[in-house]
Formats: C-alpha cells, sequence, structure tokens
C-alpha cells in the first residue's frame, strides 16, 4: 500500500510542472501545468482553494485554460496573476465555476494579457449582481462566450455589459440560466456594439418585456427564454409583432398566467388571445379597473 501511494505521487507530479506548493486544508495545493508546444492549460480546480495562489513560474503563448473551479473562492483579483502571466498572448477559458464568489476586486482584465479571455465561465457563485467590470475596453473585436448561470441575479440592469460605447463585439453569447431574474432594463444591451447576440435567460423569473427593450445593432440574434412565468395578458400582445418570434423559436416560451393560457406555446396564439381580465376594485365609486402585471 505505501508503495501504491508513493507511486501514486510520482505520478501526480511527472503530469504536471507544480505551479504552487503552499497548503491547504493541510494538503498540498498543487496547481499543475500542462502543456505541449503550443497549448497550455493550469489546472487549480478542487483544492480547497480561499485564494489565488502565488505561481512560482512564468506562463508563455497561448493559455487554453485556466481552471479554479470548485473551490472556496469568495473574491478573485487578477493582480495576483499579471507578472506571471506577461508572456500569455491569450487565455482561451477562465473558469470560476462552483465556488463562492460575490464579488472581482479588479475585474477580468489581466495585467499584460490583451485580451483577457474569450469565454469566462462564472456559473454556480453567489453573484447577485453582474460584475461591473468583467468585460473591460480592451476586448472590442473579440468574440467573447459568458457564463454566468446558477447564481442569485434577479435583474439586468442598464448598461450592465459595458460602460463604454467604443466596445465592439463581434458575438457575443451570454448565458444567465436560472436565476432569479426578475427584470432586464430596456437598455441593458445598450452602449456596446455586438454584431451577433445570443442571450440565454431560460429558467429565470421573467414575466414580461418591455416593448422598448433596446437591441444592440446586430444582423444575427437568438433568445432562449423558455422556463419563465410569462404573463400572457394584453400588455404583452406586442410580442407577436416583435422579431422575438424568430429568434426564440429553439425552447419556445410558455404562458403561466392568465390561467386560461398556462401550458400554451407563446408564439402560438393569437392576438386577441392576449387580454387583460377585468377584477373589481375595493374602494367605493370606483369601475372595474384591469389587471396588468
Amino acid at each position: 500500500m505505501k508503495l501504491l501511494t508513493t507511486l501514486l505521487v510520482i505520478f501526480t507530479l511527472l503530469a504536471g510542472h507544480v505551479v504552487d506548493g503552499q497548503n491547504c486544508a493541510g494538503t498540498p495545493c498543487l496547481c499543475q501545468r500542462r502543456s505541449d508546444s503550443m497549448v497550455t492549460v493550469i489546472d487549480c480546480s478542487n483544492r480547497g482553494l480561499t485564494e489565488i495562489p502565488d505561481f512560482q513560474e512564468r506562463f508563455s503563448g497561448v493559455l487554453e485554460l485556466l481552471d479554479f473551479s470548485g473551490n472556496e473562492l469568495v473574491t478573485f483579483d487578477t493582480s495576483k496573476l499579471g507578472f506571471n502571466f506577461i508572456g500569455v498572448s491569450r487565455i482561451d477559458l477562465i473558469d470560476l465555476s462552483n465556488n463562492r464568489l460575490t464579488s472581482i476586486v479588479t475585474g477580468f482584465a489581466i495585467p499584460n494579457v490583451s485580451p483577457s479571455y474569450d469565454k469566462l465561465n462564472i456559473s454556480g457563485n453567489n453573484f447577485d449582481a453582474f460584475p461591473s467590470k468583467a468585460i473591460p475596453l480592451e476586448f472590442a473585436r473579440v468574440d467573447l462566450v459568458i457564463d454566468i448561470s446558477n447564481n442569485q441575479l434577479t435583474s439586468l440592469d442598464s448598461h450592465f455589459i459595458a460602460d463604454n460605447a467604443n466596445l465592439g463585439i463581434p458575438t457575443l453569447t451570454f448565458i444567465a440560466r436560472n436565476n432569479l431574474i426578475e427584470t432586464v432594463h430596456i437598455m441593458a444591451f445598450a452602449n456596446a456594439r455586438i454584431n451577433e447576440l445570443h442571450l440565454d435567460l431560460r429558467d429565470n423569473k421573467l414575466t414580461n418585456i418591455s416593448q422598448e427593450f433596446y437591441f444592440p445593432i446586430s444582423t444575427n440574434r437568438e433568445f432562449n427564454l423558455s422556463g419563465n412565468p410569462w404573463n400572457c395578458d394584453c400588455n404583452f400582445r406586442w410580442i407577436l409583432q416583435s422579431d422575438y418570434k424568430e429568434i426564440s423559436q429553439r425552447a419556445p416560451p410558455l404562458c403561466d398566467n392568465p390561467a386560461p393560457l398556462r401550458n400554451k406555446e407563446l408564439f402560438d396564439l393569437r392576438p386577441d388571445d392576449f387580454v387583460c381580465f377585468p377584477v373589481p376594485t375595493t374602494e367605493a365609486g370606483e369601475r372595474f379597473g384591469y389587471y396588468q402585471r
């Protein structure tokens, strides 16, 4: 048994270079580097990390994956990565999924690496708002995939995707499944030039979308809106005359209210199906109002 244990340790060390040897939970944190002549993977996943380790070597070339998934990180500070990543030309994927993240200290712009990443996975954390600096200006002209599913987001606020009108993104795939999103601001995707938008808002708490919602200048759009409790009353009738019907067909959204339309496919309805039911008021002298959610 002792020999087997020794062989396993040797195999682990040979499988990748030890990037860091600090202790976490009483055992060595072995962030390993696996690489060939062109591509490098840094694996720090499932090691009980509570902070970004101090890397003991520099990296160069293309970094295919920087993996911190499955740890206990509460904050993420990219300033600890900068010096060691001077020679990196591109990072394909930063994986921070399944931690306990609530904040980003310095944003995701890694010093000396431009752009910082192509894909960012921050799903399965404790964010209640989208990190404001997740997409820095340096990302202009880069295709981006961002997955913030399985968090605690309640809204997508005005200009949340960018704070600079010069930010141009050829293709943005934004995945926010299984949050608590009730509202999407009409200017959520304003102030950014997006040529192709893929938006996944499945399994949230959306009941309506404003008719004034601002579409980024985009020739190709795909929205996934199923799994939300859509309120198919007179205020939502406009959606039948919109572009949503053409861009939401992969997983057709279903009505949740009013009761006669429950579980019916939204885009199978006719305009006269979208009605506001009269409800009595309790104040004397007032006539019947209309139920508007």
